[in-house]
């Protein structure tokens, strides 16, 4: 199957084609350049990048906007928060247990525990918002949607736009965002949300995420590469040992299901009654 997971990976999301980036170890990335080197001359996407990008032998990264800012995709990636208790305001997270009993802890640390209470209430949370933001998605703007784990503590939602103008795709995300103004508010600038909703409640409670916003430029506007973001699938080589995968969004949100890819990016995927079983 790599071989279609491949060609739909390059058909859904790379709409610049003369360059790609490419995961370093220590997780940051750089443009793919024949020796490494940022002003040696790059490496075009090739049938071979991709298959070994979903084998998990190298790990790359889309730019967004193709040389004449065209895009393909909406993307909303949703993370856990990290506290923040210096801040102005200041963020503790918070968790609510089967008791309905309320504890102060950081997200991002007790994912990183496999045993932690609150990792399915964590899923839950992730599960919550990703179900919302695709469901809308596919209801207002009436494009494709999928969602997919990202190896590490997140979440990414995807609309499929097709090859349009990058304004455009932008205008969608904010249509998106603005029947959520009372659930998000802004961080930092037009890209960067957290969420406000923060009762007890297991389902509606939501509390603990962030919202980044992709793509985050209308036009490239003389520059030589806009923002990127990692394709699918793979390693995130943040966290190496971290699966990475396409999730069911119908499935049972505390188990965060997998999907296998070719479904997920084919499918005409619709809002269904979902199994919420805590």
């Amino acid at each position: 199957m790599s071989d279609d997971i491949a060609t739909l990976l390059a058909k859904k999301f790379i709409a610049r084609q003369d360059v790609k980036a490419v995961q370093r170890s220590d997780g940051a990335w750089n443009p793919h350049t024949t020796d490494g080197r940022k002003d040696s001359p790059r490496k075009k996407w090739t049938m071979g990048d991709l298959r070994a990008h979903v084998a998990g032998e190298q790990t790359f990264g889309h730019y967004m906007l193709s040389t004449d800012s065209k895009c393909k995709l909406m993307a909303f990636d949703i993370d856990l928060e990290k506290n923040n208790p210096a801040n102005d305001p200041e963020f503790v997270g918070t968790w609510v247990d089967d008791a309905g009993q309320l504890h102060a802890f950081d997200a991002r640390e007790a994912w990183l525990d496999r045993r932690h209470p609150a990792r399915s209430y964590l899923k839950i949370q992730l599960m919550t918002m990703a179900h919302a933001l695709a469901s809308t998605i596919r209801t207002e703007l009436d494009i494709p949607v999928a969602a997919a784990y990202s190896g590490g503590k997140g979440v990414h939602v995807y609309g499929f736009t097709g090859p349009i103008d990058a304004a455009d795709v932008r205008e969608g995300a904010r249509i998106v965002l603005e029947l959520f103004e009372r659930d998000l508010e802004p961080t930092r600038g037009e890209n960067f949300y957290r969420t406000t909703n923060r009762n007890e409640d297991l389902f509606d409670g939501l509390r603990n995420l962030t919202i980044e916003v992709f793509p985050k430029q209308d036009t490239l506007d003389g520059k030589d590469l806009g923002n990127l973001m990692r394709l699918p699938l793979g390693k995130n080589l943040k966290n190496p040992n971290d699966p990475t995968f396409f999730i069911d969004l119908n499935g049972d949100w505390t188990m965060m299901p997998r999907l296998d890819a070719v479904t997920a990016l084919t499918q005409d995927w619709r809002p269904q009654a979902v199994s919420q079983n805590a």
